[in-house]
């Protein structure tokens, strides 16, 4: 409802530059990509990253739900 009124005043969303997020599960993101010829080659989510980057990590329950994935072509 708000993005319906933001527009009909000509302002720009207050959402606009806010991170865009999937709610796709690490199984579904790699049968995905599979399915375009990508094999996965990492799946890790952010705080494990973190942790082996020795970061500190200020939001760990947010790291904890946050994936990253790397896939190659085939």
């Amino acid at each position: 409802m708000a993005r319906v009124l933001m527009a009909s005043t000509g302002r720009r969303s207050v959402w606009a530059r806010e991170p865009w997020r999937s709610t796709w599960t690490a199984g579904e993101m790699a049968a995905l990509l599979a399915r375009h010829g990508f094999t996965v080659t990492l799946d890790q989510n952010l705080l494990e990253v973190a942790e082996a980057l020795e970061t500190p990590a200020h939001r760990p329950r947010s790291l904890g739900n946050s994936r990253l994935m790397v896939a190659d072509h085939s």
